[in-house]
């Protein structure tokens, strides 16, 4: 019986399709500054099937991210 790889294994065999939702709010300075803040929150489970079996474990892709620019 094959042993189930560890978590730095598997990630290579991550499952290549994914889906999520994404909210961003943001700020105009008067001066021409601006401020954006952005969530990525992954839907769909990207953990793969190992051997036929599903698995037990949800794994999702989650980013944050913070912008600033200047509006000439």
């Amino acid at each position: 019986m094959r042993k189930v790889p560890d978590d730095d294994e598997l990630a290579k065999y991550y499952k290549p399709f994914d889906m999520g939702a994404k909210v961003m709010a943001g700020y105009e300075l008067p001066a021409g500054l601006q401020v954006i803040l952005k969530a990525s929150l992954g839907i769909a489970n990207i953990e793969p099937s190992f051997n036929g079996q599903k698995p037990d474990n949800n794994t999702k892709n989650v980013g944050f991210g913070l912008s600033l620019g200047y509006v000439f």
